[in-house]
């Protein structure tokens, strides 16, 4: 049993894990997990010649951002109520995974998820969509497909790669970061350790940049706090702070398409999302509002008008004295260095570290295969195979980590020392007493911790590989 009174049981690092979650599933579970692979793997030879013809042409050409038709989404919100809006989704997700195949072809298909599953184990990745699609295969299968579509079509590894040095002269690109609209400052206790997302909607304007760019930073922000998502836990803390809001702060089009990120293409990211000191004016934009919320998305918001009522899981002594805590800090914004991605333009070292982590996710795959052709993981011949996954998914997951320097450009908080070489994070709380709270977050899992369990079981440590031998010091 968590801190919070959720069902959990020890994974196989001594984790609590909540059920349906990877490192605690049910028989029912585990068996839609291995048809879930069974039938992606399956997909892989689709359309394989439309792969091959994007590879001759230098690979897919992103579409670029569009904006959502909010008057249209504000009209049809609510009608036929949840069971409409869920058969829509259903009809929308078959549509796109069709469209991907068409599109990019099966390889394609391939390379996106591995580009998407990232430090993730690959079940976790999986696990995700199943969960959010309550262990339906063939929905969960379509929703996936979506969100690697999308993936592709806003091309967020280039996004990655230029990050905020090569997006600063983007006009109103940089601005969200400088007046610290929104942040990621610390992570609550364990067990869960959740990264905690402020956005300061009384400092947004509309006004001051174009859709496309608010669309590019909510992705960059989504992915950056994708790295303090440590396993086994998956999910993160929103913090909407209301102060200040009016109806010039009101972002019909960010607010649109960040619900539609949190549901459709990163699902199961949130633990909680609290709306705080919202003033009168916003309770007529939550009635249009509430409709459009997926089912799942709208039982995870809270209203909170004060500093206690966010003490689940964000005490006072991480919540800045101007939200009613008593931490003395604010936030303050480094700028990009001109050298702080020299590592990019080494495309040798890259690409043989990018050869190294294929050669992982093959082996992945051949004995998921195998994996798949079990009953289940009490299955005596599944035996070995959930060992090789677990060793090959702790690989890869450190592979990752030295790709990383080569593939995404440094963002802020590795330039304020919150996130370290190794993988970790650390941070601090100063408060108003002079006290300094430090609170590290990801070291069961970071770079030395990978390391020493592969070796305690007598498994490739990875440190005589290309990218062990250029990993961060």
């Amino acid at each position: 049993m968590s801190s919070l009174n959720i069902p959990t049981k020890a994974n196989y690092d001594g984790e609590q894990v909540a059920e349906g979650y990877y490192g605690n599933l049910e028989p029912e579970h585990q068996e839609a997990l291995r048809e879930m692979w069974r039938r992606f793997h399956s997909l892989y030879e689709r359309n394989v010649e439309v792969s091959q013809r994007l590879e001759r042409s230098g690979g897919p050409t992103a579409e670029g951002f569009a904006a959502i038709d909010a008057d249209k989404a504000k009209k049809g919100a609510g009608k036929g109520g949840d069971a409409a809006m869920d058969d829509a989704k259903k009809a929308e997700e078959l549509k796109e995974m069709n469209s991907f195949l068409d599109k990019y072809g099966g390889p394609y298909l391939r390379k996106a998820f591995w580009e998407f599953t990232k430090l993730d184990h690959p079940d976790t990745t999986m696990l995700r969509f199943l969960r959010a699609r309550k262990w339906d295969v063939d929905r969960a299968l379509a929703m996936l497909a979506a969100a690697l579509k999308f993936r592709l079509d806003k091309d967020i590894e280039g996004i990655l790669a230029k990050g905020e040095d090569g997006l600063k002269d983007v006009p109103g690109f940089l601005n969200q970061f400088r007046r610290g609209i929104s942040y990621i400052r610390g992570n609550t206790s364990a067990p869960g350790e959740y990264p905690i997302y402020f956005i300061h909607v009384g400092r947004h304007f509309t006004s001051a940049q174009k859709t496309e760019v608010l669309q590019q930073f909510v992705l960059l922000a989504m992915e950056n706090a994708r790295l303090l998502v440590t396993p086994p836990y998956e999910k993160a803390i929103v913090i909407f702070d209301m102060t200040g809001f009016g109806l010039r702060n009101m972002d019909w089009q960010c607010v649109l398409f960040l619900v539609k990120c949190l549901e459709a293409y990163y699902p199961e990211s949130l633990q909680r999302i609290y709306i705080h000191a919202a003033p009168w004016i916003f309770k007529g934009i939550w009635q249009i509002l509430q409709p459009m919320l997926d089912p799942v998305v709208r039982d995870k918001i809270k209203f909170s008008s004060k500093a206690a009522e966010l003490v689940d899981y964000v005490p006072f002594s991480k919540l800045r004295k101007g939200m009613g805590g008593t931490m003395n800090w604010d936030w303050n914004y480094p700028e990009p260095t001109p050298t702080e991605n020299d590592l990019l333009k080494d495309t040798a070292t890259r690409d043989a570290i990018r050869k190294e982590h294929q050669e992982l996710t093959l082996k992945f795959e051949e004995v998921t295969r195998a994996y798949c052709n079990t009953k289940n993981d009490n299955d005596p011949a599944a035996k070995d195979l959930v060992y090789r996954r677990r060793v090959l998914g702790k690989q890869i997951r450190l592979k990752q980590f030295q790709l990383n320097p080569y593939i995404r450009a440094k963002s802020v908080y590795a330039r304020d020392g919150s996130l370290k070489p190794d993988g970790s994070w650390f941070w601090t709380y100063p408060q108003e007493d002079g006290k300094v709270i430090e609170h590290v977050v990801g070291d069961r899992h970071n770079i030395p911790a990978l390391q020493t369990w592969l070796r305690e079981h007598n498994e490739d440590d990875l440190s005589e590989s290309v990218g062990g031998r250029h990993a961060p010091a």
